[in-house]
């Protein structure tokens, strides 16, 4: 992993990193604390994920197209993306010589910390500067990922997330990079939202918008990488189970029903499924204190 990585971007440089992470006074940006940190680097094209964790993808050569619950955005090489937990992506390649990509994942010690959310589906650009920190992470990551070795590696990680939230706000009010927005696929997520403790169906959602279900099933194979209506419907549902789980006292019942599940067995069973862990387990990881 590391040597296809590092031969990507060249010698080794050293990183300089502060001290603390009062850069420049953006410490207060960034309040959570990092954990769980993976790095790898990969040259195909995943399939669709949706998981617990942040995931960080970054172009180094080829450029790719990543969708992100439904919306698509380009990464040129030397640009990112911060995906969020729960939400479906996927990634492709834009050329036929393929693409390199660094990624990383990583959770947070506090789940409720909402201090990422400025990077929320919105691409950034990468430095040379990034570049060497990421380099450095890469190092330390292979060395050893036990003690002060992942120690540093959150540090420099995090040094790497401040530099992009200062950058953002910095940028406030610049366009999206989102791409190829579809009014008709905003009326539809917005009936899957209004609608998601009850029964959706393909032709509830078609007559609501007023579009045919073949082209329904287009529009949502086209925005969301292969991801059929059901499957996407099942995404969310699962997104706000997540969200209740962990900001509400609702028990497993009551969220399995608000979310659309016929029973708290179901939705025990789909969430399980699709992020490796039980509702119950997930809820005592991660519940935020709420009176």
């Amino acid at each position: 992993m590391s040597g296809h990585f590092l031969r990507s971007l060249g010698e080794n440089v050293k990183v300089t990193e502060p001290a603390s992470l009062h850069f420049g006074g953006s410490t207060s940006l960034l309040t959570a604390r990092l954990n769980n940190i993976i790095i790898w680097n990969y040259d195909n094209a995943p399939s669709r994920y949706m998981h617990k964790r942040f995931a960080m993808s970054i172009s180094l050569r080829g450029g790719c197209l990543i969708g992100v619950d439904g919306s698509e955005f380009l990464l040129n090489p030397d640009e990112g993306i911060l995906i969020f937990p729960f939400q479906t992506h996927y990634i492709n390649p834009v050329k036929s010589g393929g693409m390199l990509n660094f990624g990383v994942t990583f959770s947070l010690q506090d789940a409720s910390d909402k201090s990422l959310n400025p990077l929320r589906n919105s691409v950034f650009k990468v430095s040379e500067k990034d570049i060497e920190i990421l380099k450095e992470m890469t190092i330390l990551g292979t060395e050893g990922a036990e003690g002060a070795r992942h120690a540093e590696t959150v540090h420099l990680l995090e040094w790497f997330l401040c530099r992009k939230l200062k950058e953002k706000t910095l940028e406030a009010g610049t366009a999206s990079s989102e791409i190829n927005e579809d009014p008709r696929y905003s009326k539809i997520i917005k009936f899957i939202r209004n609608n998601i403790s009850g029964s959706i169906t393909a032709k509830d959602i078609s007559e609501a918008v007023n579009i045919s279900i073949p082209h329904l099933r287009r529009i949502f194979k086209r925005r969301t990488g292969g991801l059929n209506v059901a499957g996407f419907i099942l995404s969310l549902r699962i997104k706000q189970a997540y969200e209740m789980l962990m900001h509400t006292n609702l028990n497993i019942t009551e969220i399995s029903i608000k979310c659309g599940f016929s029973n708290q067995f179901v939705f025990s069973r789909a969430f399980k499924r699709m992020t490796g862990i039980s509702p119950s387990k997930y809820r005592k990881e991660h519940k935020t204190a709420t009176e």
